[in-house]
């Protein structure tokens, strides 16, 4: 299995939790990654893989710098 990063809001850890069906779309599978403290999370992806994918993705730091912070 994959390593999780770390949450990039909190900094705290990650779990992965996800589950056959969803109740809010009706999706079969409902590949879900998400913080053990502040709930932040990744979901609604078609296999643990792509949460997880997702969940790691980061953008680097001078793509989330603002206009004025540069």
């Amino acid at each position: 299995m994959t390593e999780l990063l770390p949450c990039p809001f909190c900094g705290s850890e990650a779990i992965e939790t996800s589950h056959p069906s969803c109740d809010c779309c009706g999706k079969a599978w409902n590949g879900e990654v998400c913080c053990t403290k502040c709930e932040a999370s990744v979901s609604h992806l078609d296999t643990s893989a792509e949460a997880i994918a997702a969940w790691n993705r980061r953008s680097p730091l001078h793509e989330m710098r603002g206009p004025s912070d540069q």
